[in-house]
């Protein structure tokens, strides 16, 4: 590998790290913003108990939508 391949190949690599560490911050964010809307918390909750279910499955809930 020349030392232009290597530069480049460092370059790539800490582009995808900015990136990657830009969307967990935007994913985190999201999660947050969503559990503090209470409105989608009761509607969650509700939908839950029509199921059965003790409480909202928030890591389902975040799986399901990508985030």
């Amino acid at each position: 590998m020349t030392h232009f391949q290597a530069n480049q190949t460092r370059r790539d690599y800490q582009a995808c790290l900015a990136i990657s560490d830009a969307r967990k911050a935007e994913n985190a964010a999201r999660r947050a913003a969503a559990r503090a809307n209470a409105e989608l918390g009761a509607a969650l909750l509700a939908h839950a108990q029509r199921r059965g279910e003790p409480g909202i499955d928030w890591p389902g809930y975040f799986s399901r939508l990508g985030i």
